[in-house]
């Protein structure tokens, strides 16, 4: 993920010991265009809540992430 903006989740994920959570993440559309100053924080914070709920309450060594941009319709 190429993320422009100044809080790249993709930083995040990076900065994970891979020893106690591999984490997989997918983002999609990202990096087509910059953010909103605004709004370019909430990706950043929406993995960085996933990942520490993983590791406080899950206890998991894997973690897959798929965060697009847009609106999600489930079926």
């Amino acid at each position: 993920m190429g993320c422009a903006c100044h809080w790249s989740p993709l930083d995040f994920v990076n900065k994970i010991d891979l020893q106690h959570l591999k984490v997989n993440l997918e983002a999609y559309g990202l990096d087509e265009q910059q953010l909103d100053n605004n709004v370019e924080i909430v990706p950043y914070r929406v993995v960085q809540e996933c990942v520490n709920n993983e590791i406080k309450h899950a206890k998991a060594n894997r973690l897959d992430i798929n965060l697009p941009q847009g609106r999600i319709i489930y079926p």
